[in-house]
């Protein structure tokens, strides 16, 4: 059986262009329509694997959901589907420069629809490295597109001629939403050059340093691409879990939107969008944002994969199960810090994520407008560590503090390897009385319990490092950094 692929792009160097989420969001949808007219130029008799062929039922969608790649059962006439699938987007978009998008298509033989989706990636992934260059004219047309807030992505997405999207500002602070200053604080932000600080003029003193940071988060899904070339996984079962991703998308677009964040892309497995640090008074946090998507969100096509039993051999050759996973790369950056930094930063960490050992990690890096950073990446499988990581959070109370006793961790990190590697609590509460000359309290309490969880990962070489950012990381979160803005 013949089966055939199809990837678009330039993606990311499209995306780079843009300066605000307005931008983001029109770069992100547009390529999403692309593929939507590539999809519906396919002949009706040809099947398609995946994604699943229901994205749109039940009306349109505000936020991108078609992939950059589709793959179809049989061989199929790629350069007329080409041909009027673009016809049909430049005809939607108003766009003249159909030069600038790579459409790209290769073939293979298979026995089975997994089996060619392994395949097809490979040659999908090299042909990817053969893109053209663009002309600066076209350049030129596809920034002038997504700058304009009139174009014609928002009618077709959204029936609004004009974007609706907030800017980084309103997100960030999108816990204010309910405040009584919360108009006056939007009026504020759409001046090009305020006065005074939109949120001391909207909101007096009555915010925390918190509120304006913004995260740009991307997602991924970890085995994806072993379970669906699983050459035991059926076509029947194939279908199943291309529905699947389909909902974990939406499902996953809702719980982003009563968070108060802007989903920008949820296409298969893959999630790019911005988020406030904290909402309801800090009672939320972006870290659980990310576990609420996973256990409401991707734990059906968890539940699905495991429930299929598929086995795959690792690099050394040992069969494990293939177990899905997410994993997620979080920039948390001023909200005036440039956009396309703060996408790239969000794209290098889910590299450092998906590096982890395990995955189904996180890896952060919080860039404070000061100019100073700190960052991390952790596996979410070990055990105690989201619970602590909330308690941590949670107990935190004094900046103070939190720098005193992190300092002195830092300065005495041979001795808390030590203490930690002999695992007698009595040391441990001792180096926590006469060293960090700390007290009885919930707060201490927290730091110890995660102290440990850390050790137990990273061992002498990492816990000092790690605790540092954990305790900065739970300071920023909770709001005790001083404004200095």
């Amino acid at each position: 059986m013949k089966y055939t692929g199809i990837n678009i792009g330039p993606i990311t160097a499209t995306l780079s262009m843009a300066k605000r989420p307005r931008e983001l969001w029109s770069a992100s949808y547009m390529f999403s329509h692309l593929m939507k007219c590539i999809i519906d130029s396919i002949p009706a008799d040809r099947k398609i694997l995946s994604p699943s062929s229901d994205i749109l039922k039940g009306g349109t969608s505000n936020v991108g959901l078609y992939p950059d790649r589709i793959f179809i059962e049989g061989d199929i006439d790629c350069p007329a589907v080409e041909k009027k699938a673009m016809e049909k987007f430049l005809a939607d978009t108003g766009l003249g420069c159909p030069g600038y998008f790579n459409i790209m298509s290769v073939q293979c033989e298979a026995e089975k629809a997994a089996q060619s989706i392994s395949q097809l990636n490979r040659k999908l992934d090299i042909a990817e490295l053969f893109n053209m260059p663009k002309s600066d004219s076209d350049r030129e047309s596809i920034l002038k597109f997504i700058q304009d807030k009139a174009n014609p992505l928002f009618k077709i997405a959204t029936g609004q001629a004009v974007s609706s999207v907030p800017s980084l500002g309103e997100i960030a602070a999108a816990g204010k939403k309910e405040r009584d200053g919360w108009k006056k604080f939007i009026t504020a932000m759409n001046d090009e050059n305020p006065e005074t600080d939109p949120y001391k003029e909207a909101f007096r003193n009555d915010f925390k340093s918190r509120d304006k940071y913004i995260c740009v988060v991307q997602a991924d899904g970890d085995n994806m691409g072993k379970t669906f070339s699983n050459p035991a996984l059926s076509d029947q079962s194939l279908k199943m879990l291309s529905e699947k991703l389909l909902e974990f998308g939406k499902k996953a677009c809702k719980v982003i939107s009563d968070y108060g964040g802007l989903p920008v892309y949820a296409g298969g497995d893959d999630l790019l969008f911005f988020a406030p640090v904290s909402i309801d008074n800090g009672r939320m946090t972006i870290f659980d944002l990310v576990e609420k998507i996973d256990s409401e969100c991707f734990r059906d096509i968890a539940d699905s994969v495991k429930n299929l039993g598929l086995k795959y051999k690792d690099s050394n050759g040992t069969e494990k199960e293939s177990v899905p996973s997410m994993s997620y790369g979080i920039s948390i950056t001023y909200y005036k810090y440039p956009l396309y930094e703060a996408l790239s930063n969000a794209t290098g960490l889910l590299f450092e994520a998906k590096a982890v050992k395990g995955k189904n990690a996180l890896a952060w890096e919080i860039v404070k407008h000061s100019g100073s950073s700190f960052k991390a990446s952790i596996s979410r499988s070990i055990p105690g560590f989201k619970e602590k990581l909330q308690n941590l959070i949670r107990q935190t109370t004094d900046g103070n503090t939190v720098s005193a006793v992190s300092h002195k961790m830092r300065e005495f990190q041979d001795l808390v390897d030590v203490v930690l590697h002999s695992m007698d609590e009595t040391r441990v509460k001792s180096m926590f009385k006469y060293i960090f000359e700390c007290t009885d309290s919930g707060y201490f309490d927290a730091v110890k319990e995660m102290m440990q969880v850390i050790y137990g990962q990273f061992g002498d070489t990492g816990t000092g490092d790690m605790m540092f950012n954990m305790l900065r990381t739970a300071k920023f979160i909770k709001g005790e950094d001083p404004d200095h803005d």
